[in-house]
């Protein structure tokens, strides 16, 4: 019969032959600090509720997934002249987004973010709601992740606060307005006092006049959008009327109207 080991001693060898073990990575790992960086969180209006009805139809998670990619070349299309500088990254988080650029590039940011609720709006036939703002972050792209107290109080702030397809601007860029380091001229403030990015006057002044601008609501059917989804919910207690509502107060002050 061979000789057996006292159980013991072979783990008294285990633990010394571990012990003698060299822990000590060759390598020192970067340490990874925050940066200044400027911060949009930006989402489609309806979409979940879409997402959720598509398990009912045979067609649904196909129409989800056609939408899901326009999104997503909206924004990359916009934000193409940025990604090129390497001075723009997003995540989409399936119908949202996380955009990042750096702090001198906010009045492009603002341009960028008011054509991508217009051609979200126009493509996909749903409104945006967002906020910017600036702050904090820490970008890792192995794997993509975006993290920081920044995108915290843009997603805060968006989901508490903007109620409306618009894209509000927090605090810390309210400084920049006041330090006048932004230029952009489509920043207006809302009845509540909160200031957003104002979309529909930026495409309005686009096509030069009142004409154009009204043609291409028709064109596009954002008109009859627009109209069908409030008086679709003008007597339902969702909030959807309140939020196309909306537009159509911002479209009367444009001197166009929808009623």
């Amino acid at each position: 019969m061979a000789n057996k080991k006292n159980p013991d001693k072979l783990l008294n060898e285990w633990f010394k032959d571990a012990y003698s073990f060299d822990f000590q990575s060759t390598t020192e790992t970067p340490k990874r600090e925050y940066e200044n960086k400027l911060i949009a969180w930006i989402d489609v209006l309806g979409m979940s509720k879409k997402i959720i009805d598509s398990g009912k139809d045979d067609s649904g998670a196909e129409d989800i997934l056609t939408n899901i990619r326009k999104l997503g070349n909206c924004v990359e299309n916009s934000c193409e002249e940025l990604l090129k500088q390497s001075k723009l990254e997003y995540i989409q988080l399936n119908d949202g987004f996380i955009i990042v650029c750096a702090l001198d590039c906010i009045d492009v940011l603002c341009r960028i973010l008011c054509e991508i609720q217009w051609k979200v709006l126009v493509e996909i036939k749903m409104p945006i709601r967002g906020a910017l703002t600036a702050g904090q972050m820490i970008i890792s792209n192995e794997p993509k992740v975006i993290i920081g107290p920044a995108f915290i109080k843009a997603y805060l702030l968006e989901d508490e606060n903007a109620i409306f397809p618009r894209i509000l601007l927090s605090d810390e860029v309210y400084k920049y307005i006041d330090k006048k380091k932004i230029n952009f001229q489509y920043i207006s403030k809302d009845t509540d006092n909160l200031k957003y990015l104002d979309y529909l006057k930026y495409e309005f002044d686009l096509e030069n006049n009142h004409r154009n601008f009204d043609y291409k609501l028709k064109v596009h059917g954002i008109k009859q959008l627009v109209l069908e989804n409030y008086n679709m919910n003008i007597n339902n207690k969702t909030n959807i009327a309140q939020k196309y509502g909306w537009i159509i107060n911002k479209l009367s002050e444009l001197k166009v109207n929808i009623l």
